[in-house]
């Protein structure tokens, strides 16, 4: 039973490490022929924070939709393991699989292409009157 838990928390401890994106660095290729660059430099830095605000909102609620899933594991892995099983470690166990399950459900993947913060820069510098060349198309 130690050893399931351990491996939980370690799971868990994983999911919930951030990891950067980049975007303090992230340039996008533009056509400098057709672009005021003072202009895009000034336009760059408001579209980065733009998207620094946005991805730690998505990373918010990933944190908190992962969260309500190991919860709701949890509780559900409890039950199941007290019905089914013979004794607390069984109820244990089953908490402990339940998080587990509960945490991997967490998938947030097509807000963060569609809104990845790459991405965010590449069509706010656009909106902005940017000819960008480069489309990451995604996070």
């Amino acid at each position: 039973m130690k050893n399931l838990t351990l491996i939980a928390v370690a799971i868990l401890a994983t999911a919930c490490t951030e990891t950067s994106s980049g975007l303090e660095t992230y340039r996008p290729v533009i056509d400098t022929s057709r672009t005021d660059v003072a202009k895009f430099e000034w336009d760059l830095i408001d579209c980065r924070t733009i998207a620094s605000r946005t991805e730690k909102e998505l990373a918010d609620r990933r944190k908190s939709e992962m969260a309500t899933g190991v919860l709701t594991g949890v509780l559900t892995g409890a039950i199941l393991g007290n019905v089914y099983g013979e004794d607390s470690e069984s109820t244990a166990t089953g908490a402990a699989i339940g998080g587990v399950l509960g945490a991997a459900d967490t998938d947030t993947t097509d807000q963060e292409v569609k809104y990845g913060p790459r991405r965010i820069v590449d069509r706010c510098l656009a909106a902005r009157g940017h000819n960008i060349l480069s489309d990451t198309g995604r996070g």
